[in-house]
């Protein structure tokens, strides 16, 4: 895991999203929305739910989805090592909460639509070296998408390539595309995290040595606040080489600290613009002229210029100024 933090922030180009899951993943056992739970989970005869799929998987094998909806009100994940993803080129979608107490659980090219009756963040990780990769995450008018911790620590959780929009309720202060409490080594790398309730990422209260590199960061209330409460403070994360832009009721970059301040906190080498209707944009691109607890460095203010902002085709286009500063290996994570 260190040498991957140490590749991210160096400058090496992360992983196609593309790439994590093949279009012939080999299958161990399958769901469909039109299978049985009392099938044996062939691809001729498979489950109908997710809950069921994973709970029958062992240590290194591979679940997949037919495509289609699977609405349950909650899936949970306890089998270490497992692996979840759609089939080949189709692509399911998960309606629900769903939830990863096991290490090493890898998900990836699904849309998870974290809707629950419950109203609670989704997907929700409490176990070490989780992986979601290539999946489309929202959680429209409910609660926050990734929460990365809250009742366990959670060590080295990697998201990467995904796009997490529309996540929860625009009206708060509490739901974020990712938040991050209790967590070590985060690597969020290559997302496009935009439209959500309030902010795209938290960076805390208890963030330790995060790398949050070439995201795409746009049209959140606030854009990434590093943070703390009463007992922690987040401390040693990097920001670089992202887009973080066009935050819609206040700034692009901030902190927040009600207890500790938090400590060796770097924002370095981002393209940063606030856009005329926000009032707080200023000389800094949006970032809080009060930044206690982060330093910044070399950030560029500099409008995106992306494809087609209003069909959410945020791939920048060839003469943007923020390509001297974007470093991403491909522009899909951009693209709807």
């Amino acid at each position: 895991m260190l040498a991957v933090i140490v590749a991210l922030i160096l400058g090496s180009a992360p992983p196609h999203a593309a790439s994590a899951a093949p279009s012939r993943t080999k299958c161990d056992r399958f769901a469909s929305p039109k299978g049985t739970d009392a099938s044996p989970g062939t691809f001729a005869r498979p489950y109908r739910t997710v809950q069921k799929l994973v709970e029958t998987l062992g240590r290194g094998q591979t679940g997949c989805l037919r495509g289609g909806r699977y609405r349950q009100g909650e899936v949970t994940i306890r089998r270490n090592g497992i692996r979840l993803t759609s089939y080949r080129r189709e692509r399911a979608t998960l309606i629900g909460r769903l939830r990863v107490n096991a290490d090493a659980v890898t998900v990836t090219r699904l849309r998870l639509d974290g809707r629950n009756p419950r109203d609670l963040p989704s997907p929700t990780i409490n176990a070490d070296d989780a992986t979601f990769r290539g999946d489309d995450v929202s959680s429209r008018g409910t609660a926050s998408c990734f929460l990365l911790g809250g009742t366990t620590e959670v060590r080295h959780p990697i998201i990467e390539g995904n796009r997490i929009h529309d996540c929860g309720v625009a009206t708060t202060d509490y739901d974020h595309g990712i938040y991050m409490s209790d967590v070590d080594g985060a690597v969020i790398t290559g997302n496009t995290i935009y439209d959500n309730g309030s902010r795209g990422v938290k960076v805390g209260p208890d963030s330790q040595g995060a790398v949050i590199r070439a995201n795409l960061i746009d049209g959140n209330p606030i854009g990434l606040t590093f943070s703390g409460d009463d007992s922690s403070a987040s401390s040693h994360n990097v920001v670089v080489h992202n887009v973080i832009a066009n935050s819609t009721r206040w700034w692009n970059v901030q902190s927040y600290w009600s207890g500790q301040e938090g400590t060796d906190n770097i924002l370095r080498r981002n393209c940063v613009h606030g856009g005329s209707p926000n009032p707080h944009y200023n000389e800094n691109g949006g970032v809080s002229d009060d930044h206690r607890g982060f330093v910044t460095e070399q950030n560029l203010v500099a409008a995106p210029d992306y494809v087609d902002r209003g069909a959410k085709d945020f791939r920048l286009r060839a003469n943007s100024p923020c390509r001297r500063v974007y470093k991403a290996s491909s522009s899909r994570s951009g693209k709807r």
